[in-house]
């Protein structure tokens, strides 16, 4: 894979060897460049939410990340999951052929794990209100996925292939995006390359992905660009990059820190767009756990779906880049021994020069020493007369 993408793209997005030059967190690296996410306020006006709605379809259509702050606070289940008894009652589906089942009750009370489903049409007036951003939420999607933790969660840094409005619900959710511009320094052709990474924070979506994925999506218009790099569930297909993000190896993944970074605190009410191939790191507040939560996901495949000639350039570029690297990689099966054997070559090569440089110091000093004794020589000569 390494000497196919070399030959690809050249060495300078290749990962080095692991070293000890650990930086800190992404995010927070020497001389990375981290800005606030585009937001706009809405207000009490009759128009607010039929604007929220125009400026986040747009945004889904320019690829760029938007926060709508305030924009969903009419949303029912922000004051009817206040209620343990109300929210027990609520029900999901957390696999394809699974029954809807109470969730956040468990969830909630372990105080340590967090899970993803998908809710049950059942509670569709938990999440629809009379405004124009209701129902362009609910275009995406009927059914939202609801995210649930008690806090403390820190999701490993990774991308989806769906745009995902992520309303907040109860508590608050920070967020570090990056352009998928960025891909090539985030290492993302290298996704499995590190296991540890997408397994640390317990993250269990990210260790069902370096299992080899997850189970097929339930969607028939959910599509994955290819198995081996992504994995898939019923949310949609992902990737994650190879480096942990909580202690950024600079040795080996030095491109990381010109990453630029978007950061976002979306609190209760708010609604942030996540576009599709956008990479995230999302903090579940509070960090220190014992909290409530929750956030819906109303994920759209449109940007994926249909052929390269519709996609945006950015997907066609890390879809078409992966696939080429990878293609390059099977076609050329002996290639990494071919280099190997180049590399050996140069190195005995240069091993070669360095001994007759050697050689060549050893005669230099030999003649200096011949030269000092033939001066000696003449003088007891001389002295001998």
């Amino acid at each position: 894979m390494r000497a196919a993408h070399r030959k690809a793209f050249g060495k300078r997005f290749l990962p080095g060897k692991p070293g000890k030059r650990t930086a800190g967190e992404f995010g927070s690296l020497p001389g990375q460049r981290v800005t606030e996410v585009r937001a706009w306020n809405c207000t009490d006006d009759a128009g607010s939410g039929e604007e929220a709605a125009r400026r986040m379809r747009a945004a889904v259509r320019r690829n760029e990340p938007l926060l709508l702050r305030g924009c969903a606070r009419a949303m029912p289940a922000i004051e009817l999951w206040r209620d343990d008894e109300a929210l027990a009652k609520r029900r999901w589906q957390t696999g394809v052929a699974a029954q809807p089942q109470d969730i956040f009750g468990p969830v909630l009370k372990s105080g340590k794990k967090d899970s993803v489903g998908k809710m049950d049409a059942a509670w569709t007036d938990d999440y629809r209100w009379s405004s124009p951003l209701s129902d362009a939420l609910l275009a995406m999607t009927e059914t939202p996925h609801a995210w649930v933790s008690p806090g403390g969660k820190r999701a490993v840094i990774h991308f989806d292939t769906v745009d995902n409005a992520h309303v907040i619900v109860a508590s608050k959710k920070k967020f570090l995006l990056a352009s998928p511009i960025w891909s090539q320094h985030m290492y993302i052709d290298f996704p499995t390359s590190d296991r540890t990474a997408a397994s640390s924070g317990g993250d269990e979506r990210a260790q069902r992905a370096m299992r080899g994925g997850g189970a097929r999506p339930a969607q028939a218009d959910v599509q994955c660009p290819d198995r081996t790099s992504f994995g898939c569930d019923s949310f949609g297909c992902f990737a994650y990059p190879p480096f942990n993000a909580d202690a950024v190896d600079l040795d080996q993944y030095p491109r990381v820190a010109e990453v630029e970074v978007v950061e976002a605190m979306a609190e209760e009410g708010d609604v942030l767009l996540v576009p599709a191939f956008w990479f995230h790191r999302v903090f579940h507040l509070p960090l220190g756990g014992g909290g409530r939560c929750i956030a819906l996901a109303f994920i759209s495949q449109s940007t994926w779906n249909g052929t390269s000639a519709t996609m945006a350039p950015w997907a066609r570029d890390v879809v078409a880049r992966r696939r080429a690297v990878e293609a390059a990689a099977e076609a050329e099966v002996g290639d990494e021994d071919a280099e190997a054997a180049k590399e050996k070559q140069c190195n005995d090569g240069a091993a070669g020069v360095s001994r007759l440089a050697a050689l060549a110091e050893t005669i230099r000093a030999q003649r200096h020493e011949l030269r000092e004794l033939g001066v000696r020589v003449a003088a007891l000569e001389k002295g001998a007369r």
